[in-house]
């Protein structure tokens, strides 16, 4: 069975083109599971971003995790291709 969740990536203040966010807390991962995310509007929006602006972020950003630890969690890194972003974005994952 796959677990779901949703977590909030930071870019800060200052434009960059990379940010990542730790998700913790899970107990069952192993460290050959599989894992995704994506950019999620259906969260609503940020303080900093409005839906629209996730809809339109989620074109120009890659998503991929990492750093699967068992027993822990794993990272989400996302990166702009072709844009430097500032704020919050709502992310949602699934691993299994």
């Amino acid at each position: 069975m796959a677990t779901t969740g949703h977590a909030v990536v930071d870019f800060g203040s200052k434009p960059t083109d990379t940010a990542s966010v730790v998700v913790t807390g899970q107990a069952s991962i192993l460290s050959n599971s599989f894992c995704e995310a994506w950019i999620d509007p259906t969260q609503g929006a940020t303080a900093d971003h409005s839906v629209d602006e996730h809809i339109m972020a989620s074109a120009v950003v890659g998503v991929a995790c990492s750093a699967i630890v068992a027993g822990t969690g794993f990272t989400i890194n996302v990166t702009a291709y072709s844009a430097s972003l500032t704020g919050k974005f709502n992310v949602a994952w699934v691993w299994t």
